[in-house]
């Protein structure tokens, strides 16, 4: 949130420079509509940021939905088409120039050790990112470490299979 909050404020939030200014669209998969209200405040509030400020963040709650882009169902790999192409004329009807998936795993049901699923997971984003010019931002577990800040930052430490860190591009 407090990246999607720089994006729409242009204020460097998180340390790093904001290239381009706009509106954002978070779909998080785990919270509710609630909990969402209740973080999107406590981040404003941390930063000073006045919520009339932040009309062009458009946070949705995905919690108890189905908001699969892919889905194994024991027979292959099964793509929605449907909420591909809903994303999409979203993403291009409100302009967004940010959309933040969190978690990734929230928008799939395979096996996420599988890199053939995983990476044609990667595909659809990059079809997301292609079709509307919008940079798409995905939130991902990753394993715990032992220690505090082992293996900080170490994009390996990412769960699951390694396509979803192969096709990523920061």
């Amino acid at each position: 949130l407090t990246e999607a909050m720089a994006i729409v404020t242009g204020q460097e939030l998180t340390g790093d420079t904001v290239n381009k200014r706009g509106p954002v669209w978070f779909i998080n998969g785990e919270d509710p509509d609630d909990e969402l209200d209740r973080r999107l405040v406590a981040v404003a509030k941390h930063h000073g940021i006045p919520m009339a400020d932040l009309a062009d963040l458009h946070v949705t709650s995905g919690y108890g939905k189905d908001v699969a882009f892919l889905a194994d169902n024991g027979k292959g790999l099964q793509i929605n088409r449907k909420r591909i192409e809903d994303t999409i004329s979203h993403i291009k009807d409100n302009g967004f120039v940010r959309v933040i998936f969190d978690p990734l795993v929230r928008f799939h049901r395979a096996n996420e050790n599988d890199n053939m699923a995983m990476d044609k997971l990667m595909q659809i984003m990059s079809e997301i990112a292609a079709r509307t010019g919008a940079s798409v931002s995905l939130a991902h577990h990753t394993n715990k470490p032992k220690a505090a800040d082992e293996r900080n930052g170490d994009a390996n430490t990412a769960r699951g299979a390694s396509s979803v860190i192969s096709a990523a591009r920061i």
